[in-house]
């Protein structure tokens, strides 16, 4: 079972060590199991701060972290011009308009059904585990609603 552990700067510039199975990578994001949370995990790539082998070793650096040593955002490296593909599924027929028109106003493709490239799936109350499951196994990024409006806010999704 791959184990990925980091040092991570959340959107509110809090500073945790974090250890995510079974993950699965969508540029912008990285998502696994959190073992801690006993739930899953969405951490934007770009805030992981430090890659870690040993959880010790993650644990050890985050006590000696100096937050002078972080490159601030504004330096960071661009993110890919790639699309960002993001399909809806479990809502009611208006719900999903408004997710649409959101998404693509904030630069997503939105795709009609799970396809090979999607990058992740928001589901509402009535979604078919038949397609959660496909999603899953594609490796998507899954979010239900509040999820998704958080990750268009903020940048992020939350850990709550």
């Amino acid at each position: 079972m791959s184990e990925q552990i980091c040092v991570y700067r959340n959107n509110e510039g809090f500073v945790s060590v974090q250890s995510l199975r079974n993950t699965s990578h969508n540029e912008p994001y990285i998502q696994g199991w959190c073992k801690k949370f006993k739930a899953p995990r969405t951490l934007r790539i770009e805030r992981i701060i430090n890659t870690f082998d040993i959880l010790q070793d993650a644990n050890d650096y985050l006590n000696n972290f100096d937050p002078d040593e972080i490159v601030s955002p504004s330096q960071r490296k661009a993110l890919s011009a790639s699309t960002f593909d993001v399909h809806f599924t479990g809502f009611k027929k208006a719900d999903k308009t408004q997710l649409t028109e959101i998404a693509k106003a904030n630069g997503m493709t939105v795709r009609g059904e799970v396809t090979k490239n999607l990058n992740l799936l928001c589901y509402g109350y009535n979604a078919g585990q038949k397609k959660l499951e496909k999603a899953l196994d594609q490796g998507c990024i899954i979010l239900n609603e509040p999820q998704f409006i958080a990750l268009i806010e903020t940048g992020e999704i939350p850990e709550e």
